[in-house]
């Protein structure tokens, strides 16, 4: 909360946008925090009227003043106006779209942002000794909480939490990890290397023999093959052709699914059962893992896709969907599945998750909804209770739940149910339901986060088998799942509409021109 001031406070000062990198806990918590004492800066904002049409000199918004920053429009000064809004301008306060009117912008703001010294306060630097750890934004406690653990095992750890990462300052960051542990430098002319595309963005993650793991890079300087350090990483060799050629007509079951990357949820956590229940589905259906792709965002669901020895995207927060849209409609002979958390999807994915419903393209979006962000520490989610009552939101949020299966409902998704993590053969029976469905399908599984909302162990108690049969009627499954209590398990909605498929035109360019785009 503090940063966030420390934040607006710039803004106003050099009259520039500031973006703060947070989380959901700034939109949904309450506190009063007083005004921090370092907000003091050099040049302060000077407000004065705009001059308006009929003055000798027209009021231009690029104009910077003696003290560096615009002068702004007072509220009540008659005959004057100034609309503050998120498109650029040109020099009168017009919106305008064009390039030079952006770039003049810019220019401003740069200027304004190098005359300022920002002192001491670009980070907080806790701590001291060779290593250390950077870090921003929602992140920050979980650093915090691993730098405390390393102390706690004898390693001396500096923790680097950036306020300020634009304009970056090199010498600020050169200053905080001078000390920092050097390692021993591989071979300069190992990193020059022309990677396959094949090798780039969806790739399977070996594992159990299943898949070969990565092969090698040429070295543009030299041109001798150098190993792919991934496959240091205990892997198995690669395969022959014959071996290749076993494992493409071997049985499948649940085990073909899952890679050995051992899962590092928290002890109870129905994360684990929403992955088995994945792979069952897939094996229920018999389902190739050359032939599935898992995308995930940010959070502890989207940890799904390297858990898995399927293709895998790990995207950017709350950005699953557009990437898994992509994919599909790029690539429609894949099954493709995306694994996301109520933070993730439903709060900075919000947007993704209603246009995804509504263009129905043919995938499957599986949400673990343990109504509380438990990466980052136990903040409220779009699904938490109001009244809910933490350290984080003391008295709760007060605010509506948001309710994923009416929205999805309404934005258009054509398969829709709910799940329960204590039940993984129940959620594979529905996963495989939702797989097959032609259109977007959303499934919600409540997955209790046993750490920071323990009360939902009593969910075992609460799920019951949803009493009517599903419905392709949509006025009919409105009504039940606006009735709904958010504990009747089963398929509540089933339509009818042809998933969205555009047509593939032909490749501009062909895999080796691409690669050359990746040489290095």
């Amino acid at each position: 909360m503090l940063a966030t001031q420390w934040a607006v406070h710039l803004a106003e000062t050099l009259q520039a946008p500031a973006i703060v990198l947070s989380d959901q806990f700034m939109g949904q918590s309450r506190a009063v925090v007083a005004r921090p004492a370092d907000v003091a800066f050099a040049g302060q904002r000077t407000t004065a009227p705009a001059r308006v049409n009929g003055d000798a000199e027209p009021y231009k918004r690029y104009l910077v003043d003696a003290s560096g920053v615009s002068p702004m429009a007072i509220p009540g000064t008659p005959g004057a106006a100034y609309t503050a809004d998120g498109l650029e301008h040109n020099e009168r306060g017009i919106p305008s779209s064009g390039a030079a009117d952006h770039i003049a912008q810019l220019d401003k703001r740069e200027r304004k942002l190098a005359q300022t010294d920002f002192g001491a306060r670009w980070a907080d630097i806790e701590g001291d000794g060779p290593i250390a750890v950077v870090t921003f934004g929602s992140t920050t406690g979980a650093a915090r909480e691993a730098v405390e653990r390393a102390r706690a095992d004898g390693i001396a750890v500096r923790l680097v939490s950036v306020r300020l990462l634009a304009p970056a300052r090199p010498e600020l960051f050169a200053a905080a990890l001078e000390r920092r542990r050097t390692r021993r430098r591989r071979r300069a002319e190992s990193w020059r290397a022309v990677i396959p595309l094949s090798q780039v963005g969806l790739r399977p993650a070996a594992g159990r023999g299943q898949l070969p793991p990565p092969g090698t890079a040429a070295d543009a300087a030299g041109g001798n093959p150098q190993p792919d350090r991934r496959a240091r990483r205990g892997r198995e060799p690669s395969m022959n052709t014959a071996s290749a050629t076993a494992t493409a007509t071997a049985p499948v079951t649940a085990s073909t699914f899952k890679s050995d990357y051992k899962p590092i949820w928290c002890p109870g956590c129905g994360d684990y059962s929403v992955l088995s229940s994945i792979t069952k589905a897939l094996a229920l259906l018999k389902l190739r893992p050359e032939n599935v792709a898992a995308v995930s965002g940010i959070g502890c669901s989207s940890r799904i896709p390297a858990y898995t020895t399927c293709y895998g995207f790990h995207g950017v927060h709350g950005r699953s969907l557009a990437a898994a849209t992509g994919l599909k409609v790029a690539r429609p002979d894949l099954t493709v599945l995306v694994a996301s958390g109520d933070g993730d999807g439903y709060s900075i994915g919000g947007d993704h998750f209603l246009h995804a419903c509504r263009r129905n393209v043919d995938l499957t979006y599986i949400v673990m909804d343990n109504h509380v962000y438990g990466m980052t520490k136990g903040q409220p989610s779009p699904t938490t209770e109001p009244d809910w009552d933490s350290k984080l939101s003391p008295g709760g949020t007060g605010l509506r739940t948001f309710h994923p299966l009416v929205i999805a409902l309404a934005a258009g998704a054509n398969f829709i149910a709910r799940a329960f993590a204590g039940d993984p053969n129940g959620t594979a029976a529905i996963l495989a339901e939702a797989i097959s469905t032609p259109g977007f399908s959303f499934v919600e599984i409540l997955s209790p986060c046993v750490t920071f909302r323990p009360e939902q162990r009593e969910w075992k108690n609460l799920v019951r088998a949803t009493p009517v049969a599903p419905t392709s009627d949509p006025s009919r499954a409105a009504r039940r799942i606006m009735t709904d209590d958010g504990f009747n398990i089963g398929v509540l909605y089933k339509g009818e509409r042809p998933p969205y498929q555009p047509p593939l035109g032909k490749a501009k360019k062909s895999v080796p021109d691409l690669e050359k785009g990746f040489a290095i």
